[in-house]
């Protein structure tokens, strides 16, 4: 599993904490890169923090989505209000994790959202066979 994230003190914990549990972390530092590295890599999930430099979060995931990849997009952000929440979702997150980090509930929205992203690549690839 390949994740997508902003470089943050707290991003570097999160990348540890996937990497034990043996997924393949890239980081980016702001919202271009992020869009630059899903533009030329192939990843089962991006998690996106909403507050970064250069783009903000919304703005990235919005321009992912824009230019057609269908890989999941999940929000991370300390804010937990229903303006924020549809904000998130508006920009097209499809899942949206609040801080602090529930790490049980990280993996597990990690892995449920990468894994039908993985089923449904590879129900595509079998159809165009």
């Amino acid at each position: 599993m390949t994740e997508v994230w902003t470089k943050t003190l707290a991003q570097l914990i999160i990348k540890e904490i996937l990497s034990s549990e043996n997924m393949s972390v890239d980081v980016a530092n702001n919202g271009l890169e992020a869009i630059e590295m899903v533009q030329a890599g192939a990843y089962d999930v991006i998690l996106m923090d909403m507050q970064m430099p250069i783009l903000d979060g919304y703005s990235a995931t919005k321009e992912i989505r824009a230019k057609g990849f269908k890989t999941p997009r999940l929000a991370l952000t300390a804010h937990a209000l229903k303006e924020e929440t549809r904000r998130i979702f508006d920009s097209g997150a499809d899942a949206h994790l609040t801080k602090p980090i529930n790490v049980e509930l990280l993996l597990r929205t990690i892995r449920t959202y990468a894994q039908a992203h993985i089923s449904s690549v590879a129900l595509n690839i079998r159809e165009n066979v």
